[in-house]
């Protein structure tokens, strides 16, 4: 049997040589061994996982133009032209394949449970870190899925009946990647129903007989729509979506496991008392009642204040405790399955996740010794080993999330918790700052870019800037339901034909003219008989006011580039920098609704000769596409032409880049290059 951990040799030099340890079997003709053969003392899997090593080219090797990210399909494929963030790239590329992060075997598929067929079930993609990568392979022997997570093992010497041998405590833990990410860039819930920080842990008991008993728990972020700014050293949660609108994602992700796992029992660790934690505990303890599913919520800061940890032990005097004997465990060679699972969270899914994980595995863990006749030879021993393992999975867990170890470590090693481990929980806490406002906006977009999110259009977005969006949530569904929403509030007439409607941005001041104004995001429609320019508040569903211009007020359209501030390559790209500018009379004809209570109103809609073009009375609305929407340029124009069929066209830069470069000021210049050095 061979089977390797992922990860690099200790020296660069593995960079250059592949490691041509171990050959891959062809599953389709030989059977796989049952797992009690394949965890024997003498071939253990996780053993021989932990002690293999392949070296890290092969790995940084797979992401090379195998594929064009997912759902590309029905749209063109960007790429990135610059060279800047490269050597960045190449550089992050090394630092997570040498994070002694990923595992695989030759013999068993580790993306299953014992309970979801190890030895016999498909591979479950949502814990393949290479399952886009390798998708020409999939469903054949060269197959090899990755697992991104945890394997730890700990022998235990135990006796039975007077026979004494050993018996092995394993924990795997698999990260998803769907929704995957860092810390404050990924939170809540996604458009699919995937949480952030999605990790299934497994605890497996093999003991004499070459039998296995599997216990099962789930950790997620709150399946709601939330933020934090990584800005901010204890940054204040904040729901971005109506809770109203999270009902469906809401249910559809609480039954995807129900599916998986049977029953489920929510434990939510966040604050009780009033504060940003609460508000999110409250919304999704109201999502859980309306939904009908369990949720025990425990304020562990609450409950374990003064560092008393120990106290979590009162957990299990509420329904926790009779749902951990209900849904119990699986042991296949007597026919018993586990029929339920904890679903654990506190904010981030991290650190009291992992005490209170800890301490439910723990529990499993003595009625599953005591329901096999086994006795412990040295329980001080074994239970200083079991705490290692579990603190060893938490940190994993916690460096591949946050890139700090995990805080409250030194309790879950040691069950004391003193001043030092408060003090070193502040310098995590500190680390995982620097990290979060630093480096994590870069390494977000090449873990998207790797597992198949995002095409190499989002470096350029990076480049641009400094962060890129998140590619779970659908932008496109957001803007068109906000065009929806302004159309059948603002449109005058139900004789009104909309040609179409798009989210653009407009300087925020038109009376300052086009050139050095700040950009906001504006609303614009077309309709068969007017122009309208909308302000609308996405988080209320709010219009706060409108322009309206009839159509045949339109004198000129002008079509061309549309530069800003030139500080960055993307900003300078003629492709990227477009727009249009409409030059109208400003009559008595234009409707301007400022108030905050915006409903529909009569207009005039007939036409009005327009005899002569006064100068003064002229007025003008530039807008510029966003690159990442340019495939929407060509279809604001052709409504534009459409709608005003006398208008002048006219094709010329509405903003030139010489333009552009004696705008941006020394300071923009010196801002940008400091960003970029930080950042970038």
């Amino acid at each position: 049997m061979s089977t390797k951990q992922s990860s690099s040799t200790e020296s660069d030099s593995s960079d250059d040589s592949d490691d041509s340890d171990g050959e891959v079997t062809d599953q389709t003709d030989t059977e796989l061994e049952k797992p009690s053969t394949l965890l024997s003392d003498n071939s253990s899997i996780v053993e021989d996982v932990l002690l293999r090593r392949p070296s890290t080219v092969t790995l940084r090797n797979w992401y090379i133009g195998v594929l064009p990210a997912r759902n590309q399909s029905e749209k063109k494929t960007q790429k990135y032209n610059g060279k800047a963030l490269i050597p960045k790239f190449v550089k992050c590329l090394k630092a997570l394949f040498r994070s002694k992060s990923f595992y695989f075997s030759y013999d068993l598929d580790l993306t299953n449970s014992l309970a979801s067929g190890v030895d016999s079930g498909p591979t479950r993609r949502c814990y393949c870190f290479n399952g886009h990568m390798s998708k020409a392979f999939s469903g054949t022997s060269l197959e090899l899925p990755i697992l991104q997570g945890f394997v730890g093992l700990t022998k235990v010497p135990v006796k039975r009946e007077g026979t004494e041998f050993s018996a092995s405590v394993i924990i795997i833990s698999r990260r998803s990647v769907l929704r995957a990410g860092v810390r404050y860039l990924r939170r809540g819930i996604d458009d699919n129903g995937n949480c952030a920080n999605w990790v299934e842990t497994e605890q497996l008991l093999h003991y004499g007989d070459n039998s296995v008993c599997s216990y099962t728990q789930v950790r997620g972020s709150i399946p709601i729509y939330f933020s934090q700014s990584p800005y901010s050293l204890k940054p204040v949660p904040k729901i971005s979506r109506k809770i109203d609108d999270t009902f469906v994602t809401f249910s559809r992700h609480m039954n995807r496991i129900r599916k998986t796992y049977g029953d489920v029992l929510s434990i939510s660790l966040v604050e009780k008392a009033p504060s940003g934690e609460s508000q999110i505990g409250q919304a999704y303890a109201d999502l859980a009642d309306e939904n009908g599913f369990d949720l025990e919520w425990f304020d562990f800061h609450q409950v374990c204040r003064g560092m008393r940890f120990d106290r979590v032990e009162t957990l299990f005097e509420t329904q926790v405790g009779d749902k951990l004997q209900r849904f119990g465990w699986t042991d296949l060679s007597k026919g018993k399955k586990q029929t339920g699972v904890f679903r654990v969270n506190c904010i981030d899914c991290l650190d009291r996740t992992n005490v209170v994980e800890t301490f439910c595995a723990k529990r499993i863990l003595q009625q599953q010794i005591e329901s096999l006749g086994l006795e412990i030879i040295d329980n001080g021993k074994f239970e200083t080993e079991l705490n290692g393992i579990w603190a060893d999975n938490g940190d994993a867990i916690s460096l591949q999330y946050s890139s700090t170890s995990a805080l409250k470590g030194d309790f879950t090693r040691t069950k004391k918790r003193n001043y030092r481990g408060v003090l070193t929980d502040a310098f995590l806490t500190l680390s995982r700052y620097f990290y979060g406002m630093v480096t994590d906006f870069f390494t977000q977009t090449v873990l998207d870019y790797i597992l198949g999110y995002v095409d190499e259009g989002a470096f350029d977005e990076f480049e641009e800037h400094l962060q890129s969006s998140d590619p779970s949530i659908n932008l496109d569904s957001v803007r068109q339901s906000a065009v929806d929403l302004t159309s059948e509030i603002v449109i005058a007439s139900d004789k009104e034909i909309i040609y179409g409607g798009w989210w653009l941005l407009t300087p925020k001041n038109r009376q300052t003219g086009v050139r050095r104004s700040q950009l906001v995001d504006k609303i614009f429609l077309v309709t068969n008989t007017a122009l309208y320019i909308c302000e609308f508040d996405i988080k209320q569903e709010k219009v706060l006011s409108f322009d309206r211009i009839p159509s045949e007020q339109v004198t000129k359209i002008q079509k061309g580039h549309f530069f800003c501030e030139a500080v960055s390559r993307v900003s300078r790209d003629p492709a990227k920098n477009v727009g249009i500018l409409i030059e109208y009379n400003d009559s008595t004809d234009i409707v301007k609704s400022g108030d905050n209570k915006v409903s529909k109103v009569n207009v005039k809609t007939e036409t009005k000769d327009i005899e002569s073009k006064d100068p003064e009375s002229l007025s003008y609305v530039a807008f510029k596409v966003p690159w990442l929407q340019l495939n929407e340029y060509d279809d604001v124009f052709l409504a534009l032409r459409k709608t005003c069929p006398n208008a002048e066209i006219l094709s010329k830069d509405i903003v030139s880049l010489d333009e552009a470069k004696s705008d941006t000021s020394l300071w923009n210049v010196l801002q940008h290059r400091f960003k970029k050095a930080v950042w970038a």
